[in-house]
């Protein structure tokens, strides 16, 4: 069984909220959001198609994308999980993340953003 020890954090739609992260090498991650509007009221994700990578920037290629997981769609929860393989290929400098949401009616939404610090492990398992 996978465990995975996840940070829960809201997301507010309008302007992207800004959530920096911290990944740790060689580990899983998890972050699982609470996506809501501007007024507090959960976003509902059942036919949206939610997108999230790490970049150094926005114009350079993908470093890794997210596997998102919609947990409670209606009520806006989902999770963004990297394995342990691909939390090996970070490196360490300036990093970039974002969640986008498409939604049914097309409209594209950026709802977080924010830096990503990789941390590196003293410790290795084999």
């Amino acid at each position: 069984m996978m465990r995975f020890l996840c940070k829960l954090i809201e997301g507010r739609a309008m302007s992207a909220s800004t959530y920096n992260i911290s990944i740790e090498r060689n580990v899983d991650f998890c972050l699982v959001l609470t996506l809501k509007n501007d007024t507090g009221t959960a976003i509902d994700v059942t036919n949206a198609t939610i997108d999230s990578e790490i970049k150094q920037d926005y114009y350079l290629p993908t470093i890794q994308t997210f596997t998102v997981t919609k947990v409670t769609p209606a009520s806006g929860l989902i999770k963004l999980t990297l394995t342990a393989a691909q939390t090996a290929l970070l490196h360490p400098g300036p990093l970039k993340y974002d969640v986008l949401v498409k939604y049914a009616d097309g409209t594209i939404q950026k709802i977080l953003k924010g830096a990503v610090a990789v941390d590196t492990n003293i410790s290795t398992l084999s």
